[in-house]
């Protein structure tokens, strides 16, 4: 429902707040083909919700929400949610885009020509998620323009310690200001690269100020008080689309010529943040459960209907909600009415939507199960995010990273690999909805084009849409490939810093310096010293580590050119060489099942490591029992055992027959005694 807005009330001075309903980024993708960014549910409500609530609060009294993509679905929820009605001291107005829009800059020029911003106007993305009071920053931005006419924005940027979690090397921002004024004269976004220490200064920042500040401690969440003449800009400048990339560099470099300022305003005792990828997902996701964003938690029930209270542990329940006897729900949790969990089941750091349902002896950590997901009884999901309708297979095994579309089905003993994605839409589908929704052949229509026709063992690209089958016979989904599977880019193919994966760079710093390890021999304190060096650095887990050592190892064996008598051998060595490296990074039974997984999603797409899977387990178990327990792998056994027949799982459970029959016997020999 598009609404004009009151030609009475534009005549006021009212503060204004454009929202842009699209983020123009691949971070959600392929879900964000289906689902809009503003309507993914960040613990049980949409995410539009908190950005609106949070304008509300700091005295907006209209509200633009901008729609390129899925403009419908937008404009449903508002008119559904009875939206208008709860923001009742604030005009609405949902506008959809009339052209194709692909950026930021090219959403904000239409609004411009719709002529509907008459005064300084908020701006920000319908992922935001603060308490700051923007009465302070709004009166600072209007005494501002009175003493400098030439002030066309201020941008919040929020201080964050060096310790703190949300203080990670990949999303710093070094910004250079004024001491005297807070005026912005640098804005530059951190290299790929951790390691990436270099700065170029510009000498003639020097000339600007008596006192320059240099920061890398701040964060910007992307909210900013404008003036109109900044719509203005966007239209005399077409090539400015991203508004950090080139909207903010363009006006500070071109000082000389447009005339034009910004100011910057540090907050240092509010909440501020934008929700950009999968991993700020889960990160806002747990500020929020933990309280951090008060009032934006769970109980304060601001959804019509909702009903959480907040019980011992941190853990949010609504009403109808079951639990079996046995079950275990702890840590920062949140359960969505109609939601149950079954015997010997465990629920940790996790958010079940509205009629979720979790069987018998399964368990769900750190992880986003959205409305009416199904988990089969003994499943694991770990570190994932599940939309809805998504059902997983009894003994199926979800790991950290994964991403799950609307309506996939993951059959039953299944093992997806670690950071993978998965879609319902079949190729005709997805290459309607890239058609749809890029601009060029470039984007993610040409990627899935060359995916559809790649097999399964082809190295990723991004975007690729990997060939049927693989997630196993009775899978209801494709694979959507990210971290180490994907490609570079081509040398004319621009990548965007906000789009690149999260995560590629850490995996891929991992896997360099296991490399350098095996090349130069190091010993295994050096390497476990250099991989804790960067696991520090970037906040990561012990999980994350693994990953990407286990992969290293394994393709540094080149299984595939050795013959069938070198192959267990050659396994043997590699483990026996390096397990107490690997023992290192495994600090709990979730560690030790993420190693198993990436272990097992390799064996499935190798026939070479397949051969050896056995003897893979047994140098694990060997080497360390930390490393792989007994515990362990006959518990994926037993979870595998429901995986059909023919399926890859069942191969590798039938190839490691032996060697599970010994341990099974070893662990009833040791009951015995």
């Amino acid at each position: 429902m598009v609404k004009q807005p009151d030609s009475d009330l534009a005549q006021q001075s009212v503060l204004q707040a454009v929202v842009l309903a699209d983020s123009f980024a691949q971070a959600f993708r392929p879900v964000s083909y289906q689902v809009p960014k503003a309507l993914m549910p960040l613990v049980n409500v949409p995410m539009i919700e908190y950005t609106l609530e949070f304008l509300a609060a700091s005295g907006v009294q209209e509200i633009f929400v901008f729609c390129c993509a899925h403009a419908e679905q937008v404009i449903s929820y508002v008119r559904d949610s009875q939206l208008e009605l709860r923001l009742a001291s604030v005009r609405l107005h949902v506008l959809a885009a009339k052209s194709p829009c692909f950026s930021a800059g090219d959403a904000l020029r239409e609004v411009e020509a719709l002529g509907v911003i008459t005064s300084d106007f908020v701006l920000c993305h319908a992922d935001v998620v603060s308490n700051l009071e923007l009465g302070s920053v709004i009166a600072a931005h209007k005494a501002r323009r009175e003493s400098d006419r030439d002030a066309v924005m201020t941008t919040v940027l929020r201080r964050v310690p060096a310790g703190s979690r949300s203080h990670r090397a990949e999303d710093a921002t070094l910004v250079a200001t004024s001491g005297e004024t807070g005026r912005l004269l640098l804005y530059e976004q951190a290299g790929k690269s951790v390691s990436d220490h270099k700065l170029l200064l510009p000498t003639e920042l020097l000339q600007e100020t008596d006192r320059l500040q240099l920061h890398s401690d701040l964060r910007d969440p992307h909210i900013d008080v404008c003036a109109p003449e900044l719509l203005a800009l966007l239209q005399d400048n077409f090539d400015w689309q991203d508004l950090r990339r080139d909207l903010l560099p363009g006006i500070l470099g071109q000082f000389e010529y447009l005339g034009k300022t910004i100011y910057t305003h540090v907050i240092t005792d509010a909440y501020a943040t934008r929700v950009h990828d999968p991993r700020s997902f889960d990160g806002v996701s747990r500020d929020i459960l933990r309280r951090w964003a008060y009032p934006h938690v769970p109980d304060s029930n601001g959804l019509p209907g909702a009903a959480y209270k907040c019980g011992r542990g941190g853990v949010y329940k609504e009403r109808g909600v079951s639990l079996a006897r046995s079950c275990v729900v702890e840590g920062a949790s949140a359960l969505g009415a109609g939601s149950s969990v079954g015997e010997r089941s465990v629920v940790r750091a996790s958010v079940l939507g509205r009629g979720c349902c979790v069987g018998s002896g399964c368990t769900v950590e750190g992880s986003y199960l959205w409305a009416k997901v199904r988990v089969g009884e003994g499943a694991a999901v770990r570190g994932a995010i599940c939309c809805d309708g998504v059902v997983i297979g009894a003994g199926a095994v979800v790991p950290s990273g994964c991403l799950l579309g609307p309506g996939v089905e993951v059959p039953a003993g299944a093992v997806l690999a670690a950071n993978s994605r998965h879609t319902a839409l079949s190729r005709p589908e997805l290459l309607k909805l890239a058609e749809d929704m890029d601009d060029d052949d470039s984007g993610d229509e040409a990627d899935a084009e060359r995916g559809a026709d790649a097999d399964a063992d082809a190295a990723g690209t991004l975007w690729r849409v990997v060939a049927a089958g693989a997630m196993g016979k009775g899978g209801g989904a494709a694979a959507w490939p990210i971290s180490g599977e994907l490609s570079e880019p081509e040398d004319d193919e621009i990548v965007p810093e906000d789009e690149v994966v999260p995560g590629e760079t850490f995996f891929s710093e991992v896997e360099a310096t296991m490399q350098r390890g095996i090349e130069a021999d190091h010993t295994v304190e050096n390497v476990a010293l250099e991989v804790n060096s960067l696991k520090f650095a970037q906040n990561r887990t012990f999980a994350d580590c693994l990953q990407p050592l286990l992969l290293t190892l394994l393709s540094s064996l080149q299984l595939s050119t050795r013959t069938k008598k070198e192959r267990p051998r050659e396994i043997k060595r590699c483990l026996k060489r390096w397990g107490a490296l690997l023992g290192r990074f495994v600090q709990s039974q979730a560690d030790q099942d993420v190693l198993l997984a990436t272990l097992i999603s390799v064996a499935t797409e190798s026939d070479a490591l397949a051969d050896v899977f056995q003897h893979a387990l047994h140098a694990l178990y060997e080497c360390d029992a930390s490393v792989l327990s007994e515990e362990a792998i006959l518990r994926w056994a037993s979870a595998a055992e429901a995986a059909p027949c023919g399926s890859p799982t069942r191969a590798l459970l039938d190839s490691a027959a032996p060697f599970l029959t010994w341990l099974q016997e070893a662990e009833e020999d040791s009951e015995e005694d």
